[in-house]
């Protein structure tokens, strides 16, 4: 869902030589605190040169396991004001990794991405050092830098550019460098620095040296308070702040959906505003300036209504009494009739392009979608707002970071009965009145004018309106089971269901199918199938299906041993804690319902039916059912999520009922033979 998102890059940051010498001598600025502490002093050295040492042996010992190790990654941001009262952003790049292993070779390839629109690269130096023995290299420098388009993953078409080049000679414990400087042409899309990598980062340095007629705005995410140190430092007529840190481990992604934004510590640092002649000059001191940058893409655009499309919006409506009836055709007609294609072409990636471009096209990206159903539902005479938004990806409000960083996607907006409805284009299963899975819960920047905008938080689904029912009749037959069933996909679970069924090919189509149904053990054989609904967006997706699994019954003497947990959900959701130690984010709230119908055979009675079981918690619980009915055991699996955000410190109760899942999983039923 692309509305901008290629000021979002990663960069590597090392600093120059002069800079990264000044760095080398401002050792352990946290020791000189410790010095100045008012705790005991001999206690206080103890304690912290034990935890120091340990922690510091912890991580060189985890080192072993890596491939490679960023040994020094910085950026120096110089920023002034030119005689024309321009703003002047310079970024001077460096970055030093050392690649352990034989494989080394497999990082020789290179490149650095950047947008052409917005950015300019100089100054561009690279070489490998080889190891030559006694902690000796040779340099050897990288000849070649290619530049030639580059495309974002899932984008159609954008101004990215990419200069590649390849590092010579690599072999096990080489290290590769790389410097550049990178000119920003528009300032509010500065300002982003990662302080970790993908490999385990020694040390990460920030500089921006500043003149005083600039001033700055920080946001730190996901920094500790121990982990990043900051200094402050004035020098004649610029101010020079500094952010290091040591030692810091790899990115890991987090389980779930969200990106790495949420996770990894960086740092987010904008222009407030600056002052040139004695007159001040506003950039992205809050939301107000946000708002009236991203105002000034919709003015210009060519959206003069053509004959066709009005004669099309008549249509649509025709025949539909009531506004809401009127917005919910529209929205369909958008969401079925035109393709999303991501678009990032220069200033393109925040301008929609007018509605008679796209509406004859039909196709476009988000903010040509949202224009479009702009327009069409204006012609109808039905009020409604563009809106910006970041999606789940974004961890930040617009008050936080009232910046471009805060948003990555495009929708319209309509109210009706002091009601908000969110309409995502993108997505066309979506319906009227629930927001897209991944808008959830975020802050919609509404446009209500030149100077007029309005933030809303969009709703997060219930679990109990995305639910998946499966119902499922069994019979015993010799050593297998013959079974019946129908699955029941409602909400958010409809949509990527829908999708695939949809956009697979037939072979895909099936081997889909049978993962999605599966049952019981890999002997699952799924022999019909007949779906319901799924291009229907309104109604629930149903799948009615027969299966066989064989060898499933197991037989001593005169009994019959089933287990009836012939789906398990969350099979696979314990969380190991010495590993993952970050939350974990979910696309939706949701409910899992399994129902298994048991057929008791002839000459068979239960000689054992496990006892009910359940965890309840605020977030997540379960519960499995036993009763019997006539001729049947019906056992009941409901499992529930009831959260977006899985926290740290909610591990271990969600272990203790994943534990609690697993024991009820194992239980069997026991039918023996009735002696006459």
């Amino acid at each position: 869902m692309v509305f901008r998102v290629s000021y979002i890059e990663r960069i590597n940051f090392n600093l120059p030589r002069s800079l990264n010498n000044y760095l080398m001598t401002k050792k352990d600025l946290h020791r000189k605190k410790v010095c100045e502490s008012k705790f005991p002093l001999l206690f206080f050295i103890l304690f912290f040169i034990q935890g120091f040492v340990i922690a510091q042996s912890s991580w060189q010992e985890n080192l072993k396991r890596e491939n490679g190790l960023v040994v020094a990654q910085a950026q120096q941001v110089e920023i002034s004001v030119t005689e024309e009262g321009e703003l002047e952003i310079v970024a001077h790049v460096y970055e030093e990794t050392q690649h352990f292993g034989e494989n080394a070779n497999m990082y020789s390839e290179q490149s650095i991405r950047y947008s052409n629109t917005f950015t300019e690269i100089t100054d561009i130096k690279a070489y490998s050092l080889i190891p030559t023995g006694k902690g000796k290299f040779k340099k050897i420098k990288v000849k070649d830098f290619v530049t030639s388009d580059s495309r974002s993953s899932g984008v159609f078409y954008d101004d990215q550019k990419k200069i590649s080049y390849l590092f010579p000679a690599l072999t096990a414990n080489s290290k590769t460098v790389i410097s550049y400087s990178k000119k920003y042409k528009e300032p509010r899309l500065w300002g982003y620095y990662m302080f970790s990598s993908f490999f385990p980062v020694e040390k990460s340095n920030y500089t921006v040296k500043v003149q005083e007629d600039v001033k700055l705005n920080f946001y730190k995410y996901g920094i500790e308070d121990d982990q990043v140190q900051f200094t402050e430092e004035k020098k004649g007529k610029y101010t020079i702040y500094h952010w290091s840190a040591k030692q810091l481990d790899k990115i890991k992604r987090s389980k779930g959906v969200n990106g790495v934004l949420h996770t990894a510590p960086h740092l987010i640092i904008h222009v407030d505003s600056y002052e040139h002649n004695g007159v001040k000059r506003h950039i992205l001191g809050d939301v107000k300036d946000l708002h009236a940058w991203y105002q000034n893409f919709l003015s210009g655009i060519d959206d003069e209504d053509s004959e066709d499309m009005k004669l099309m919006v008549e249509n649509i409506i025709e025949g539909k009494s009531t506004e809401i009836e009127k917005v919910e055709a529209i929205y369909d007609w958008v969401q079925q009739n035109v393709k999303y294609i991501a678009i990032e072409d220069g200033l393109g990636g925040f301008r929609p392009r007018g509605s008679n471009t796209v509406f004859t096209r039909r196709y476009g990206d988000c903010k040509d979608m949202s224009n479009l159903l702009h327009n069409m539902l204006n012609i109808a005479d039905i009020p409604s707002n563009l809106a910006w938004i970041g999606t789940t990806a974004i961890p930040y409000s617009h008050n936080e970071v009232p910046t471009p960083m805060a948003d990555n996607h495009m929708i319209c907006t309509y109210t009706n009965n002091n009601r908000y409805y969110f309409l995502d284009a993108t997505d066309q299963y979506n319906i009227l009145g629930v927001p897209t899975s991944h808008i959830q819960g975020r802050e919609a920047l509404i446009n209500k004018g030149s100077n007029d905008y309005e933030l809303v938080n969009v709703p997060v689904v219930m679990s109990g309106k995305n639910m998946v029912t499966d119902s499922v009749s069994i019979t015993i037959e010799k050593d297998n089971i013959v079974g019946s069933g129908q699955a029941v996909f409602s909400g958010y679970n409809k949509i990527p269901v829908a999708n695939n069924l949809e956009n697979l090919n037939e072979d895909d189509n099936k081997l889909f199918l049978n993962r999605l149904l599966k049952k019981g053990s890999n002997k699952f054989k799924l022999n019909a199938v007949e779906t319901k609904n799924v291009s229907a967006k309104n109604s629930d997706l149903i799948i009615n299906y027969e299966f066989t699994v064989d060898d499933y019954i197991i037989r001593s003497a005169d009994e019959i041993f089933i287990n009836p947990h012939l789906s398990k959900e969350l099979e696979n959701g314990l969380i190991d804690t010495t590993i993952l130690q970050k939350d974990i984010h979910y696309p939706y709230k949701r409910v899992t319902s399994n129902i298994f119908c048991i057929r008791i055979p002839e000459n068979f009675k239960i000689s054992f039916l496990p006892e009910d079981t359940q965890y309840t918690g605020e977030d997540f619980g379960f519960s499995i059912n036993y009763k019997i009915s006539d001729d049947r055991i019906v056992v009941h699996q409901k499992v529930e999520i009831n959260t977006l955000q899985l926290q740290t410190e909610q591990f271990d109760s969600w272990n203790r009922m994943i534990k609690g899942l697993f024991s009820a999983y194992k239980e069997s039923i026991v039918l023996g033979v009735i002696n006459n």
